[in-house]
């Protein structure tokens, strides 16, 4: 039987067994109906780069398309990400506003942006949109302003991302985009990235226009966010947003936490920037607003007793510098989350009472529902003990014994592909008994290893270089 042949059923069935698009482009030439069924997939998610570096790849070329009429496969994209790759602009002698005309890259970028307006609108069933606005890139405040005035116009748009980007050339005067911006109204999800000077009078009107908005992601520098809520406060005149997610990179203060009482994921990245006072802990306890998903770095007094004032956390990250909070957290704090605690990142670079131990291991058996765990297991609880393979392993072993719940485990040490440090992990390993397969992550100062099941049995596997630490669900 050939191809052609083939049943739409068993079409489809394939389909869904190919993860890559360079699989499902070659699936798709096979026949017709493979065709018309692989289409919506292969377009659903258009990554774009605009630049010299960028028009010479396949997404540049469908853009061009795109914009020639070539083609008409826009009413298929649901994710777009539209990326600028030029080099930044320096300063030069001479008139800066004739060399920046006489370039070929403002020519480009001029091109682009007539370009994508006259292509946005052909985008009908998008849903999810990433644009980089980045000013250093040679983008003018008219540029942005086109820019944003025909995404505003697209009837499915509930996710947009914008980068504004950082450096000395922040030519994006916001009351130029103010106009523009009141024409979003379905916006469900808005993701702002840059310097805070840029944008830092844009994101009210956003928030204010859009009542199902429920995700803020903002990554700058300043206090954009507490000046933000302050103008929705007082401006707008709003004193309750239906915020559900915030994931911040800049300060905040007690003013953000009185304007989201439905506030249930709250994640912070630390930047330069980026301080988190106590009275912000003290109103989300006042208030009680229970959150569900907290990826915080610094643990402070005011931290703690929040943590500990309710029930029903699920995710949790902490990057804790104080021995003194551990005795607390693990005894007290940890205690009242046993029954919803799903995942659990404690990052930490030296030994003390964070490290695996006994209290560690008592309070950890009794979360039940846990399933993923980021802690460094190698290192042990007493300071100033020389690291030993079967010490080590015993320390996995407990964790495997008391957590048959687990499935995903990531911990750091040394190499394991030293002879006996892996037939000590081996032999631990050996103890888990689960109707799951374990995924054992192990990251040294230099590679990330994984165990995995092969035929029943776990191997050995190099998978990546090691990066700076960051929590394995911490994405943005």
């Amino acid at each position: 039987m050939t191809l052609i042949a083939l049943p739409l059923e068993l079409i489809e069935s394939v389909m869904k067994q190919l993860d890559s698009r360079t699989d499902l482009i070659h699936f798709s030439a096979t026949c017709k109906r493979a065709c018309s069924v692989c289409r919506p997939r292969i377009f659903a998610c258009l990554r774009i780069q605009v630049g010299k570096e960028g028009w010479n790849d396949s997404s540049a070329s469908l853009f061009k398309s795109l914009t020639r009429g070539k083609i008409d496969v826009a009413r298929l994209v649901r994710n777009l990400s539209i990326l600028t790759v030029f080099p930044l602009r320096t300063r030069c002698s001479g008139s800066a506003d004739m060399m920046y005309h006489k370039t070929t890259q403002a020519r480009a970028l001029g091109k682009f942006v007539k370009d994508i307006r006259n292509v946005i609108p052909q985008f009908v069933g998008l849903r999810h949109l990433h644009c980089d606005l980045d000013p250093s890139c040679g983008f003018k405040a008219a540029d942005i302003d086109t820019i944003i005035r025909a995404l505003a116009v697209l009837p499915r748009l509930v996710s947009l991302s914008l980068n504004f980007g950082y450096g000395s050339f922040l030519l994006v005067p916001p009351y130029l985009i103010r106009s523009s911006l009141s024409h979003f109204k379905n916006l469900r999800s808005v993701e702002i990235r840059g310097e805070a000077n840029s944008y830092g009078n844009i994101i009210g009107p956003l928030v204010a226009n859009n009542p199902k908005l429920t995700r803020l992601a903002i990554v700058g520098r300043g206090p954009a966010l507490i000046t933000t809520f302050c103008e929705i406060r007082d401006y707008y005149n709003l004193r309750c947003l239906p915020i559900t997610e915030l994931a911040i990179g800049c300060s905040i203060n007690a003013t953000v936490a009185s304007l989201v009482p439905y506030l249930r994921h709250l994640r912070i990245r630390t930047t330069i920037d980026s301080f988190i006072p106590s009275d912000f802990w003290i109103a989300l306890t006042q208030r009680g607003i229970p959150l569900v998903t907290l990826l915080v770095h610094n643990a402070t007094d005011a931290l703690m007793q929040y943590i500990e004032s309710y029930s029903g956390l699920e995710v949790l990250s902490l990057s804790p510098a104080d021995d003194r909070h551990a005795e607390a957290f693990y005894t007290r704090v940890l205690q009242r989350h046993i029954c919803t605690l799903r995942k659990l990142s404690i990052e930490i670079t030296s030994r003390g009472k964070w490290c695996a131990g006994p209290c560690a291991l008592d309070a950890l058996s009794r979360c039940t529902k846990l399933v993923e765990l980021n802690m460094p297991i190698y290192m042990h609880h007493e300071a100033g003990v020389v690291y030993n393979p079967r010490r080590f392993a015993m320390d996995l072993q407990q964790f495997l014994v008391l957590l048959p719940s687990l499935q995903q485990l990531y911990m750091r040490g040394p190499t394991p592909i030293h002879e006996f440090t892996g037939m000590c992990i081996q032999s631990a390993i050996n103890y888990f008994h689960s109707d799951d397969p374990l995924d054992l992550v192990v990251s040294t100062n230099a590679w990330v290893y994984r165990f995995k099941t092969e035929c029943g049995v776990y191997v050995l596997r190099c998978v990546r270089p090691w990066k700076a630490v960051q929590s394995p669900w911490d994405s943005w």
